[in-house]
């Protein structure tokens, strides 16, 4: 018996490994960012018009309304990064994410984060308003933070795969490092330029 021989895997350069670890392709990650983003502006918002309502800067009915029109798009953009994040199909990722917008849809459900303007002042709903938005800021502004650094990653990845850039940087590079010029931001480049004129 002859034991056929298997290939072997190939190695992985740093690109290439970095790239199989981020494991969000790039429309997951879009509605990640985008999802993630309107759902902080909102949460961030809702505290903003608390803090008004706690310094009579606005009536109750005026916050019950803004506040109460506004639910329902927060909801949804938590749902879609959610589910962004659940088509891909990572275990961990999801297992991250799906509770919390379980924990959004029980809130919903139970009418938590309904305001009624005739109990907006007591300070009891006030503090449990603050203590549900605060949490909404928390995890949508880690969604949002991981958004970026995947909107990040797919850039490094696309720059490094793309030849014709890597070449002329690398040329670019091998130039800066062969005339000895050490650029320091926009101001070393304007410096070199003027010595070139």
């Amino acid at each position: 018996y002859n034991a056929v021989p298997t290939p072997e895997e190939p190695k992985l350069n740093f690109a290439e490994q970095l790239e199989v670890a981020t494991e969000l392709s790039f429309w997951p990650t879009f509605f990640l960012l985008a999802g993630t983003g309107t759902a902080l502006s909102l949460a961030v918002y809702y505290l903003l018009q608390l803090d008004d309502l706690q310094g009579d800067r606005i009536n109750p009915y005026t916050f019950s309304d803004r506040i109460n029109r506004t639910l329902m798009y927060e909801f949804g953009a938590h749902a879609i990064a959610v589910l962004a994040v659940c088509s891909e199909l990572h275990f961990v990722l999801s297992l991250l994410s799906l509770p919390a917008l379980m924990l959004r849809a029980l809130w919903w459900y139970k009418k938590k984060l309904v305001i009624d303007a005739t109990t907006c002042y007591n300070e009891r709903v006030q503090s449990g308003l603050k203590t549900h938005w605060g949490l909404m800021v928390g995890w949508h502004a880690i969604g949002a933070l991981f958004g970026f650094v995947q909107v990040m990653l797919h850039g490094v990845l696309a720059v490094h795969r793309h030849e014709g850039l890597r070449a002329h940087f690398e040329r670019m590079g091998e130039m800066h490092s062969r005339h000895g010029v050490h650029m320091h931001g926009m101001a070393g480049l304007g410096h070199q330029m003027m010595r070139g004129m």
